[in-house]
């Protein structure tokens, strides 16, 4: 329920929807504009005279009158002051600057990541999918190996190899295709309404006036539109929240035209009325002449200049439900009116979800134009009943609806060092140059003239200008010595007051500097050359700290407004396609990107991360040129590790991939150890094997040595023996012829007996057998 305070008379919201028409929106508009114009306090648009006086300061250019003012310079009176630049000196606008321009390099990357469980369950089939193909290949691979390079199961670039790996990628690199789409869409949304221009702007605000917001909305043709919002028109309900988040209703104040109503009002108003509202209700801003780019439709009136109120506020509907028993006993359930009532057959059920109405007021009048229910009302998934103004503000220092930005705490500094610049100015005018002291009579009565005639004093003072000689007397006129100098030198110059209101204007910019966070390493002055590295970063440190609160609340901006970005983009990709160019990733060229209408079906969390600083970017930079150096890091991973903008990831990444490394040239030396004694062993084995073919080959020459020796020796043996038989044969052939000779009868008594005894077969071997 929404409560409001008691000071105005703001319409009820417990009303049917239908009667939320032109008179409850006008009434609601009267109420908060008495509210806020009566019991408001001095800020926003009620405050809207003094932005301009900041950005004077801020510039330099504020007015001089009140300097005179203070310092009583009356120029007719005193000559000196005709004397003096009047010129502000740009002191503060330097530190403001340098200030802006350390806010300027703040950069972050937006990430979208889906939260709903469609998205979870894509990424966990993912995961499951990824871990299944590597743990095949890893067995394939085992198994047959090579066979994984040449199947489905092959390594895509960059997939993960292992559980670490998958682990690794899963919490850095893995991005769902809605996210990587969606964070696309919100690059061209940013690119197209020149997001870093307007993020300049957003800083200046914060800086000077201590607050500035963002709206954004769909346009008539359908294009998600940003834009800065001004703070001095702010129309806003009171607030506790420095992010506003706990606003009932804001609205711009905007001072336009007659013309301009009519463009955007049309023809919600007729003539008469048109007439009526540059009658009744112009001219009180000023009429400021504008002259429309086509004569033939304008009238008189056009140029005459009103005020508008646009507003959106808070308001909550209820949707009233039938829930019945139909003649057959079916229940039926539908949409029912308003003011229906619980009965004995029919119960009702009422729900209350939150809406944003919206007005265009001509202020203090009974006109307006545009109002009713808004259209495309953010609403994420989770939470239908919820939704949110198009309008994100933010005040890092808010307290009692009064934000409080660095510039105006530095006027009274700025006016000061004016002050004391001016004065300083002028006691340099007056000042007298160094000049002499005379003693007169000192000079008086010198006859050193021509003829010798008495000198004039003025003559004794020109000698003494001209050559450095002095004459003069050292009695008085009564001719008594004296001590004093006859002409003494007199300083003069700017005396201590130069000196005082210089230290005046050094003191204040060292008020400055407290205030603001800037310290001599950071403000564009010359430090200390002695002064160390470690001072230097330590005060770079302290201006970070001191200007954390402008960079968070831009920050927090930045979120935010990514969120309805988000929305927004849902809502237009279902009523026409959103496309466009965006920068390539981690590339200098531009890509046609179109979003799909799947991206509505997700809900999204941002998340703003911050990217490397330049510091940062070097160290990683130098850690990467020596991991490549030593060996550490692969070419191509550096050129990786060196396109990722998140600074966690890349370290993250650097650390596996060296830790990878390692391994991989442990593993190598490992292999190649055992390597190493496969081939000592095979050498060994070899001259192992060697030893004992020659050893072999030794006894096998030795064992056919011996055979031949023992063949040979048998055979000399049988060769001996046989000789031995013969020799033997022989003998014993030669031993029977001789018994055979002394034995042989006479040849008488041989032809004797051959005559007696008869003839006898022969004996083989052709010896006769003997008996």
């Amino acid at each position: 329920m929404i409560k409001h305070k008691e000071k105005a008379n703001y319409p009820n919201h417990n009303v049917d929807p239908a009667q939320k028409g032109k008179d409850w929106c006008l009434s609601y508009a009267k109420a908060a504009w008495s509210d806020y114009t009566q019991h408001g306090t001095q800020s926003f648009h009620n405050n809207r005279g003094t932005y301009p006086k900041i950005k004077d300061y801020a510039q330099g250019n504020q007015s001089i009158n009140k300097y005179k003012q203070l310092l009583n310079v009356d120029e007719a009176d005193n000559e000196s002051w005709f004397a003096i630049d009047w010129t502000v000196l740009p002191i503060v606008p330097k530190f403001r600057r340098i200030a802006l321009g350390k806010l300027s390099k703040s950069e972050y990357n937006i990430t979208a990541t889906p939260i709903d469980s469609l998205a979870q369950s894509d990424i966990e089939t993912y995961y499951k999918t990824t871990k299944a193909k590597m743990d095949l290949r890893n067995m394939a691979a085992k198994s047959a190996p090579g066979i994984e390079e040449f199947s489905a199961l092959k390594a895509k670039p960059n997939e993960p190899l292992n559980d670490e790996e998958l682990e690794m990628h899963m919490a850095y690199t893995y991005k769902h295709n809605a996210s990587i789409e969606m964070e696309q869409g919100i690059d061209l949304i940013f690119h197209t309404n020149d997001m870093e221009e307007k993020r300049k702007q957003v800083n200046e605000y914060l800086f000077d006036y201590g607050v500035a917001g963002y709206k954004e909305f769909i346009d008539s043709n359908g294009a998600v539109k940003i834009r800065v919002v001004d703070p001095a028109k702010l129309l806003i309900s009171h607030c506790n929240k420095r992010d506003f988040t706990d606003k009932i209703h804001i609205g711009e104040i905007t001072e336009m035209t007659i013309a301009d109503l009519k463009q955007r009002a049309g023809n919600q108003f007729d003539e008469k009325e048109y007439q009526d509202i540059a009658d009744r209700f112009s001219g009180r801003q000023g009429n400021t002449k504008m002259f429309p780019s086509n004569k033939k439709f304008y009238k008189h009136y056009d140029d005459r200049k009103i005020l508008v109120l646009d507003m959106e506020f808070f308001s909550v509907d209820e949707m009233v439900h039938e829930s019945r028993t139909d003649k057959r006993g079916n229940k039926r359930f539908g949409r029912a009116g308003y003011n229906s009532s619980n009965k004995r057959k029919k119960k009702y059920l009422r729900s209350s979800y939150k809406t944003v109405y919206k007005i265009s007021w001509i202020v203090d009048s009974e006109y307006c134009f545009n109002f009713g229910l808004c259209s495309n009302m953010k609403r994420v998934k989770s939470n239908l009943m919820d939704t949110d103004l198009s309008y994100h503000l933010f005040s890092p220092d808010f307290h009692n609806m009064k934000p409080l930005g660095i510039m105006e705490q530095l006027i009274p500094i700025a006016d000061q060092i004016q002050i004391s610049w001016y004065r300083l100015q002028n006691t340099i005018n007056q000042a007298r140059p160094k000049g002499i002291m005379i003693e007169l009579g000192a000079l008086e009565d010198i006859p050193l003239g021509a003829g010798g005639q008495q000198m004039k004093p003025m003559d004794v003072i020109d000698l003494f200008n001209k050559t450095g000689t002095l004459v003069y007397r050292k009695n008085d006129i009564g001719g008594k010595p004296t001590n004093y100098k006859p002409i003494e030198e007199l300083e003069n110059g700017l005396g201590r007051d130069a000196m005082t209101y210089y230290q005046v204007i050094q003191n204040n910019i060292e008020m400055i500097r407290q205030i603001t966070g800037l310290n001599e390493f950071t403000d564009g002055s010359t430090p200390d050359a002695r002064s160390l590295t470690t001072t230097a970063k330590l005060a770079a440190q302290a201006t970070n700290n001191a200007l954390a609160h402008i960079e968070q609340g831009e920050r927090r901006l930045l979120e935010r407004l990514a969120s309805a970005v988000i929305v927004r983009l849902q809502d237009s990709v279902k009523k026409k396609p959103i496309e466009g160019y965006i920068r390539s990733l981690g590339k200098n060229t531009m890509e046609f990107f179109k979003m799909t209408p799947t991206v509505s079906k997700h809900e999204f969390g941002v998340k703003i991360e911050d990217r490397p600083t330049e510091e940062q970017k070097a160290r990683l930079m130098q850690i990467l040129q020596a991991s490549v150096a030593q060996g550490q890091v692969d070419f191509e991973d550096a050129v990786f590790i060196e396109q990722i903008t998140n600074l966690k990831q890349a370290q993250q990444v650097l650390a596996y991939r060296i830790k990878k490394k390692r391994e991989e040239a442990q593993q190598q030396a490992m292999q190649q150890q055992q390597q190493n004694g496969q081939i000592q062993m095979q050498s060994a084995q070899a001259a192992e094997q060697s030893k004992q073919q020659t050893l072999q080959m030794e006894m096998q020459a030795k064992m056919q040595m011996e055979k031949l020796k023992a063949e040979l020796q048998s055979q000399l043996q049988k060769e001996k023996y046989q000789f031995e038989l013969e020799l033997a044969g022989m003998r014993e052939q030669g031993s029977s012829e001789r018994s055979l000779m002394d034995n042989l009868p006479t040849k008488e008594a041989f032809m004797a007996g051959m005559q007696e005894q008869p003839e006898e077969e022969p004996v083989p071997g052709g010896m006769p057998q003997q008996q």
